[in-house]
C-alpha cells in the first residue's frame, strides 16, 4: 500500500489555515533556541506561517504528519526566513526550527 502524497499547494493552504489561530502552533525548544540565536521573533514565525509559501512537496514524517519548509521575505530587514514545520493532523503545526534562507 502506498501512502498518498501531500502537494505543496495543499500543504501551504493547511499551514496558513492552521496558523490563523496561534494556539494551533507549537514551537519546539530547538526552534526557540534558533529564534533567539538568529533574531527571528514569534511574530516573524507566525507571519511566515500565515503568509509564506511551500515550494517543495512535503515529506512524510510520522503517520498522518508531513514535514515542510515555509518561506517568506520579512518586511523587517528584507531577509527571507524559513520555518521548518510538521503538519500534524488537520490543524496542528509543530515548528522544528527556523533559518535564514539567504545563507547570511
Amino acid at each position: 500500500v502506498s501512502q498518498l502524497r501531500l502537494t505543496a499547494t495543499v500543504a501551504q493552504r493547511r499551514v496558513r489555515d492552521a496558523a490563523k489561530d496561534s494556539a494551533n502552533v507549537v514551537i519546539s525548544d530547538h526552534a526557540r533556541e534558533r529564534m533567539a540565536q538568529r533574531g527571528i521573533s514569534i511574530r516573524d514565525v507566525l507571519t511566515v506561517l500565515r503568509m509564506g509559501h511551500v515550494d517543495a512537496s512535503p515529506t512524510p514524517a510520522r503517520v498522518g504528519e508531513w514535514k515542510c519548509t515555509v518561506t517568506k521575505r520579512l518586511a523587517s530587514g528584507g531577509r527571507a526566513a524559513g520555518v521548518v514545520t510538521v503538519i500534524a493532523g488537520r490543524s496542528r503545526l509543530i515548528v522544528l526550527t527556523v533559518e535564514w534562507e539567504d545563507g547570511q
